[in-house]
C-alpha cells in the first residue's frame, strides 16, 4: 500500500459499494451539524473465542442468519453509510440485517437498546460502541448464548467481543492526518488537538501517535506537540475553542482531529476570523462538508476511509465467525467478498487501513 497521506483514491484494484460518490446524498446533505466522530481505533488486551488458527474465504451457510447492527446513533448520516455497507453484505450472503440503536450518542442508551437485542437472540451483533467498558457486560452476555459481536468504527473492551474491525490502525491515522497537514504547509509548525473527551479511547490513541511521531523527528519534526481541547464532538464547541485558540496562542498553525465534527467546525471559525492560508485545521472530515475549503485553497487535505466498505467488511467478518469459516487469531487472514483478504492482528484487531487523502484535484469524485 502506498504511503497513507499520499492517499488519492481507493486501494487500486479493491472495489467498493460505489466508487463515486460514496459519501454523497445523505452524507453530504446531512451538514455539519449531522457528523459523527469518526476515528480509528487500537486494542486493548484479550478477547475473541479462541481456538484453531483459521481463516475463512467464503459466505456459504450464512443464509438465513439474522444480524442487528447498533451504531452509536441511527440517525446519523455516515453510520447509515456503514449499514448500507452491511445491507450490501447481508444481500450477498442471505442474511437478514436489522438497524437499531439509540437516535443521539447516549451510552445508556445503546446498553438499554443492547439488552433488547439480545432478548431477541439474533446470530450476529455489529456495534460502534459509544464507551468502550460500558457495553462489556451485555455483550459477554450474548457472546456466552452463541452470539457473534463484531465491532466496527470504535471498540469495546476486546474479551467482550469476537472481532473490531477499525478502520485505520493509530500509526495509520497519524501518519495520514499529519501528512495532510504538511499539504497545508510544508514548513510545520505548532499543532493543536481536539478530542471529543479525555477518555475517547479512538481520538486519545490518534493523538498520542501523532505526537510520539512529531518527537521522533524526521519529516514531522517540523511540527511541535500542543495542548489537547475536549469538545464533545459538539459543532458549537468546537468553533468556540478555535476561535479561542487564535486568540489566545497566535503562534498554532494547525488544529488536527480525529472528529469529523470538529474538523470542518475549526475550518469554519478559521474562516469567520479571516485566517484562511495562515491557520489551518486537517483530520477526518466527511467530503460535502469539506469541500468549499479546498475549492477556495485555504485548505489542501483532509482524510477519511470509505464507510460502506467498513461496514460491508465488519457483516462479511461476521458472518464467517458464526458460520465457523473464520477463528480470528493474530495472522490469520479472511476473505471479506469483494473487498479482498484482510489480516487479523494482536487483539483480535482486522485493521481496513485503506485512508482516502481529499484534495481540491479529486474531492468531485466524492461529492
Amino acid at each position: 500500500m502506498t504511503e497513507a497521506g499520499r492517499r488519492t483514491d481507493l486501494e487500486p484494484g479493491i472495489p467498493g459499494p460505489s466508487r463515486r460518490g460514496f459519501l454523497s446524498g445523505a452524507l453530504a446533505a446531512g451538514g455539519l451539524a449531522l457528523l459523527t466522530a469518526c476515528s480509528s481505533s487500537g486494542g486493548g488486551t484479550g478477547g475473541g473465542n479462541g481456538g484453531a488458527s483459521t481463516g475463512g474465504s467464503g459466505g456459504g451457510g450464512a443464509s438465513g442468519l439474522k444480524m442487528v447492527n447498533v451504531p452509536k446513533w441511527t440517525t446519523f448520516p455516515y453510520f447509515q453509510s456503514c449499514n448500507d455497507g452491511a445491507k450490501k453484505a447481508c444481500n450477498e450472503l442471505g442474511a437478514s440485517l436489522t438497524y437499531t440503536g439509540p437516535t443521539s450518542p447516549d451510552a445508556e442508551q445503546q446498553v438499554a437498546t443492547l439488552q433488547k437485542v439480545v432478548a431477541q437472540q439474533p446470530d450476529i451483533i455489529l456495534l460502534s460502541a459509544i464507551e468502550p467498558d460500558n457495553v462489556a457486560g451485555v455483550l459477554q452476555s450474548a457472546r456466552s448464548q452463541g452470539i457473534t459481536v463484531v465491532t466496527y468504527d470504535a471498540d469495546c473492551t476486546p474479551s467482550a467481543r469476537d472481532l473490531y474491525c477499525n478502520q485505520l490502525t493509530y500509526d495509520t491515522a497519524a501518519k495520514a492526518y499529519l501528512d495532510a497537514a504538511l499539504m497545508d504547509d510544508p514548513n510545520g509548525g505548532k499543532v493543536v488537538f481536539m478530542a471529543a473527551t479525555p477518555t475517547t479511547a479512538n481520538h486519545m490513541g490518534q493523538i498520542n501517535a501523532m505526537k510520539k511521531l512529531i518527537s521522533q523527528g524526521g519529516k514531522y519534526g517540523k511540527f511541535s506537540a500542543g495542548k489537547t481541547y475536549f469538545v464533545n464532538d459538539d459543532v458549537t464547541k468546537s468553533v468556540d475553542t478555535m476561535t479561542n485558540i487564535m486568540q489566545s496562542d497566535p503562534s498554532v498553525k494547525f488544529m488536527i482531529s480525529g472528529s469529523a465534527v470538529s474538523v470542518p467546525a475549526a475550518a469554519q471559525a478559521i474562516e469567520s476570523a479571516g485566517n484562511q492560508g495562515k491557520v489551518f485545521a486537517t483530520g477526518a472530515a466527511i467530503p460535502g462538508d469539506i469541500k468549499k475549503y479546498l475549492e477556495d485553497g485555504s485548505e489542501k487535505a483532509f482524510v477519511l476511509w470509505d464507510p460502506e466498505n467498513l461496514g460491508y467488511m465488519a457483516a462479511y467478518a461476521a458472518a464467517l465467525i458464526h458460520t465457523g469459516k473464520l477463528k480470528p487469531a493474530p495472522g490469520v487472514t479472511f476473505k471479506a467478498g469483494s473487498l479482498g483478504t484482510f489480516t487479523v492482528g494482536p487483539d483480535n484487531v482486522a485493521p481496513y487501513n485503506r485512508p482516502l487523502t481529499f484534495t481540491k484535484s479529486n474531492i468531485d469524485k466524492y461529492t
